[in-house]
């Protein structure tokens, strides 16, 4: 005995692959592959401008003080120390005043070296403080040799988060987090 399928049903399924089939591309009509690729120097951050950060959206809930500025911040802190404001790398008046003493120091005594550690708060992923602690203690360098210092004397690397100079979740104690520091070697 003999199973017998029936033939319609058979029949449509095959006439809609058939059908199908019509309506693959082939490789010319295939859409283009979008392909992002980043060289050496390029990077995940976005530009350093006013506009906040486009790339990871950061739970911003913590009261701010009100007018509290990086300047305002820096002119109680230490001078071996510069802060940034959130996602920024941008130099402030204040941090190209202090850029500029600690040139003069190492054009004094041609011995020391400098190293510019550079750091971020609590917010934001890792990846992304990591990347940003880096821009902020290149920016210092860049500036650093700029005025004259060779940056064979000059040793940038980026901490991210880890370590902050201050705990806690408010603007002031970002600021504080938010920061480069310098430190003179022999």
């Amino acid at each position: 005995m003999f199973f017998r399928a029936p033939s319609v049903p058979l029949f449509a399924l095959t006439f809609s692959f058939l059908s199908l089939g019509g309506c693959v591309l082939d490789d010319q009509q295939r859409a283009p592959e979008t392909v992002i690729a980043t060289t050496e120097n390029e990077s995940s951050l976005p530009p350093d401008t006013d506009a906040d950060l486009q790339s990871e959206q950061v739970t911003n809930n913590v009261y701010k003080e009100p007018g509290l500025t990086p300047d305002d911040i820096e002119a109680d802190n230490d001078p071996m120390k510069i802060v940034f404001q959130t996602a920024k790398w941008a130099l402030t008046d204040v941090a190209q005043t202090r850029i500029a003493d600690v040139a003069s120091k190492l054009k004094e005594d041609p011995r020391l070296k400098l190293e510019i550690d550079g750091h971020c708060d609590e917010r934001g992923s890792d990846a992304y403080n990591q990347e940003l602690s880096v821009r902020r203690a290149e920016a210092v360098r860049k500036a650093i040799v700029a005025a004259g210092i060779s940056s064979k004397r000059l040793k940038a690397q980026g901490f991210g988060k880890k370590r902050a100079a201050e705990k806690g979740h408010t603007e002031k104690v970002y600021s504080h987090n938010r920061r480069v520091e310098m430190i003179y070697r022999s």
